[in-house]
């Protein structure tokens, strides 16, 4: 671990009893596992954007 196995204060942005989904991306842009896989990856990478930080060398 890069913290040296002490405790890390995280962010649970969407709680540790969050459900998972079964979708795929199946090829057909309008379908709609696609379109949800879409907008899934929209939210994560705008959470991962504001929330995110790069870890320090060392």
């Amino acid at each position: 671990m890069r913290d040296g196995g002490g405790e890390v204060a995280i962010f649970d942005s969407a709680g540790k009893d969050a459900e998972l989904f079964h979708y795929a991306a199946d090829g057909a842009p309008d379908s709609v596992s696609s379109r949800f896989l879409a907008r899934t990856r929209m939210w994560f990478d705008s959470v991962w954007s504001t929330l995110g930080t790069e870890a320090a060398d060392g």
